[in-house]
């Protein structure tokens, strides 16, 4: 994950990602606190988007070729996907108590 979540030393917590030659992690819930933590925040991500996309028309009319823009507005709208697919795994999985 490349944000820093704020943990302590002895927290218990669920990761979401997903699995590769490496678990990449997209979502972490800190399980002593119950705070989410994302790779990307999901709403921010899709709306940064299809903002990209759709002033990408614009971009055309001021000389910058919009076949630049659509496929990274594409990207950030899969990046929020996956984020929010991590988010609602992490919401259905139980909570664990930490061990006293």
């Amino acid at each position: 994950m490349k944000s820093s979540p704020n943990l302590a030393d002895g927290d218990v917590v669920t990761a979401a990602g997903k699995d590769g030659a490496e678990f990449h992690i997209i979502a972490v819930r800190n399980e002593s606190t119950g705070v989410l933590y994302w790779e990307v925040n999901p709403l921010h991500a899709v709306v940064g988007g299809i903002v990209v996309i759709l002033i990408s028309p614009i971009f055309f009319i001021l000389i910058f070729p919009p076949f630049i823009f659509i496929p990274i507005g594409c990207y950030m709208i899969w990046k929020g996907i996956q984020a929010k697919t991590a988010e609602k795994i992490l919401r259905a999985t139980p909570v664990r108590t930490p061990a006293a």
